[in-house]
Formats: C-alpha cells, structure tokens, sequence
C-alpha cells in the first residue's frame, strides 16, 4: 500500500510549523473535549480538522473524522492510505515498528517536533 505522503507531508509541516488547534500537543488522545469543538489537549490526528478542514471534523463526540463520519483510525487510514501497522506506527504512542518504517520509538509523552519527524522519516519510504 503506497501512502499519500503529500497529505501526511502537509500534517507533518503543520505540526512543525503551524497554528495549533490545540493549546497542548498531547500524544496520548485525538481530542480533549465533549463538544465537537476543538479541545485543550490533542495529537496529530487530532490536528486533521485543523490542518485538513475542507475534509475533517470533530464528531458529536468530539472525536476527529472524515466528514464522511467514520471513526477516527478508520478515517486516519483512509485519508492518508495507510494499513493498519502503518497508522500505528505514526498515530498510536509505544507502538512504532522502527525496523519496519524507520523513525523512532515514541511515548505518549512525544512532541509535536518527534511525531511529525516520524512522519517525515515514514514518508521518505515511499517517495
């Protein structure tokens, strides 16, 4: 499966160099809220509806989907076309296959700066 580095490219730029939609980078959820509002707390995938509008949206749960309305990972690799290792290993803290797709272990503690070096790294695979 060949990934859409150019979206997963603009992801990376804009966590590297964008307006966050959300006061803190948090690895460890999608989005920090009930309302379908950005939230305080968010990771990467939880930056789509901010980096992508015209394609994300917070849910009724507050959870980031493809306007489509499917579920967060479903629409994370669909959007980006990924497998399912291969979401895991960019989306999901503790579980990067470096062997695999290079980059570098990542704890739910990672930075923006980690995560979106990851992708960069990801990316070069496939390009």
């Amino acid at each position: 499966m060949k990934p859409n580095t150019e979206r997963l490219r603009k992801l990376a730029d804009h966590l590297l160099h964008g307006k966050l939609g959300h006061e803190k980078f948090d690895f460890s959820q999608y989005n920090n809220t009930e309302e379908n509002i950005c939230g305080a707390a968010g990771c990467a995938i939880g930056e789509c509806p901010i980096a992508f509008p015209d394609d994300w949206e917070f849910g009724s749960d507050g959870e980031p989907e493809l306007m489509a309305g499917e579920e967060t990972e479903l629409s994370g690799k669909i959007y980006f076309n990924l497998d399912r290792s291969q979401y895991r290993h960019l989306f999901l803290p503790e579980d990067q296959d470096t062997e695999e797709f290079g980059g570098e272990w990542l704890s739910d503690s990672a930075t923006k700066e980690q995560v979106a070096h990851n992708i960069l790294e990801f990316c070069k695979l496939y390009e």
